[in-house]
Order: C-alpha cells, then sequence, then structure tokens
C-alpha cells in the first residue's frame, strides 16, 4: 500500500493505492451495498452497521456530503486500486 498527502494554498489530497481486487465504490456510496445509519432508527439512536467494512463507506460518504470532499476511486491499470480524497480549503 502506498499513501501520498498533498497540501497547497488551496487544497488538501490524499491517495491510497492498494493492489487489492476491484471494488464498486459509487454502487457503496450510493446504496448499492452500504447501509444508511440515517434510514434506520431504534430508540433515538442510529442503528450501526452489521459488518465493520461499511464504516469506511459510512465515512467516506458524510466526508463528501457534509464537508465537501470530493472522493474518486479508479482501478489502476497494472492492477490494484487508487482512492483520491481532495478538499478545497479556501
Amino acid at each position: 500500500m502506498e499513501v501520498a498527502v498533498e497540501i497547497t494554498p488551496t487544497h488538501l489530497k490524499l491517495q491510497i493505492r492498494d493492489r487489492g481486487a476491484p471494488f464498486d465504490i459509487c454502487a457503496a456510496l450510493t446504496g448499492g451495498e452500504a447501509p444508511s445509519v440515517e434510514a434506520s432508527v431504534e430508540d433515538g439512536l442510529p442503528i450501526l452497521p452489521d459488518r465493520e467494512a461499511h464504516w469506511g463507506l459510512i465515512m467516506l460518504s458524510r466526508l463528501r456530503r457534509d464537508f465537501g470532499w470530493v472522493i474518486r476511486y479508479d482501478p489502476l491499470p497494472g492492477g490494484g486500486n487508487e482512492l483520491m480524497l481532495k478538499r478545497a480549503l479556501t
């Protein structure tokens, strides 16, 4: 795994590269695989996901929705994947 951070006066960018199998992050972030924490409430508290894998998707979804992060996930030509998170600082 490789991690790179870029900080400029205009943005913060984080890139993570791995050698894992491809993953359909678009489907997951739009409801295809990850449960919505807001969608189900029990006794006034959110029902938590039953799989640890969903926590990362919830975090990415919240970064995008609540804080304006741009999130891109692409397979790499030689195999593996790259997750890019970017946010304007101005």
